[in-house]
């Protein structure tokens, strides 16, 4: 994946490649000190996220007297792709989740329908950023942890002894631009 964010407070924005674990490596590398607590820009934008729903929200309830569901949730193989493996959750989704939410910038997939960028892989299980428009997206990465969650909280699975976790899902999202966020076993 590509990131683009700040390395420090009120700085210049880099571009980084490689998985967020990677990223979140090599941010620490050019500031030690790096914690996205410590960025009024991560403020800002987990702010903006909460008021752009709540605004989206409040516009629905007046037009329809109710929420829509704007986003589509697949639990199942993509169409045309029934290779999607059943992943082991164990901790690979939960350092998944954490490396996202601990990068302060925004993750990149390339444009075109299925361009995809793996951005975290961690024990055999992957979180991929796809788009399927025709230009390239810029996602907040935190968005992405999120979505990732969504996807275990409604595709997870629990095996009959009650321990073990199984996860494969994709999340389409439908803001201003659309992408869709695969979590799915994967070859680290």
């Amino acid at each position: 994946m590509r990131f683009k964010g700040p390395v420090k407070p009120g700085g210049e924005f880099v571009e980084l490649e490689g998985t967020a674990q990677e990223v979140q490596a090599k941010l620490l590398e050019l500031n030690p000190s790096y914690a996205k607590e410590n960025f009024t820009e991560f403020h800002k934008e987990r702010e903006a996220v909460r008021v752009r729903k709540e605004e989206s929200d409040r516009r629905a309830r007046e037009k329809h007297g109710s929420l829509e569901k704007r986003d589509w949730m697949n639990c199942e193989n993509a169409p045309g792709n029934e290779a999607w493996i059943w992943a082991y959750v164990g901790d690979g989704l939960t350092e998944g989740i954490n490396y996202l939410n601990g990068l302060n910038g925004y993750c990149w997939a390339p444009r075109g329908w299925g361009g995809c960028s793996r951005v975290s892989c961690s024990w055999s299980l992957g979180i991929t950023l796809c788009n399927d428009n025709d230009f390239e997206v810029w996602v907040w990465c935190g968005n992405l942890a999120g979505d990732a969650w969504d996807i275990w909280l409604d595709c997870g699975r629990i095996s009959d002894d009650g321990w073990t976790s199984w996860l494969k899902g994709q999340l389409f999202r439908s803001y201003s631009f659309g992408w869709n966020t695969i979590v799915n076993q994967q070859n680290c």
